[in-house]
């Protein structure tokens, strides 16, 4: 064994069916399973895993809430998402929180098992159509954003301050701040950190592998 999966899902026939096809196709790890985001954060302080494999609709998770849950408790540990829900909004926002991957419910065990073993070697993995749409998706709320918001985003995406993206444009403080949070509001997530990481994910696109 090299190491455990962890599965977090509530539907216990869905979960049995994707912990008995996994084995197979990754003989070298053993799967535990959570069924509430609360055995989530126990199992993982318990079993040490070296994937979680998280539902969006558990119980206590709130949809994206869970993956910050989980990155709160355990920042170094990887996430994947396996859910229903494949909408642009969700995918950005599983992104933009660290999650390394996102795999819809009715992709193919070999094709889920192939996205598995890509990001437990350090990938970000999620199928074509849905990595697209979530990038459109991002680039129609970037347009919306003024083009002194977008290079106040490219200066918070290359990790300067507040105080630095100031002085580089000439402008107040307080300004730059006015300017983040309006640029938060528009890309939809709740911190500056998240729209570094979302932008940067999107932007580099290219870069992402496909299932």
């Amino acid at each position: 064994m090299t190491g455990v999966i962890l599965v977090a899902e509530d539907h216990p026939l869905f979960l049995q069916a994707v912990i008995d096809g996994l084995t197979s196709l990754l003989p070298t790890y053993r799967f535990e399973r959570a069924v509430s985001l609360n055995e989530v954060l126990t199992k993982i302080e318990i079993h040490s895993p070296s994937l979680l494999l998280l539902d969006l609709d558990i119980p206590g998770a709130n949809a994206l809430g869970g993956v910050a849950s989980v990155r709160a408790a355990s920042p170094d540990l990887a996430v994947a998402i396996l859910s229903a829900s494949v909408t642009p909004a969700l995918i950005a926002g599983a992104l933009a929180l660290g999650a390394r991957g996102y795999f819809p419910k009715y992709l193919p065990l070999d094709l889920l098992s192939d996205g598995i073993a890509a990001v437990l070697n350090g990938e970000i993995r999620i199928p074509e159509e849905e990595r697209q749409a979530a990038c459109d998706d991002f680039f129609l709320r970037y347009a919306t954003l003024s083009p002194q918001q977008c290079r106040v985003l490219d200066m918070i995406v290359d990790g300067l301050l507040n105080k630095q993206i100031a002085a580089a444009l000439g402008i107040s403080e307080q300004r730059v701040k006015e300017h983040v949070s309006q640029i938060m509001r528009r890309l939809g997530v709740s911190t500056r950190t998240q729209a570094a990481v979302l932008a940067r994910t999107a932007l580099l696109a290219g870069d992402l592998q496909s299932t």
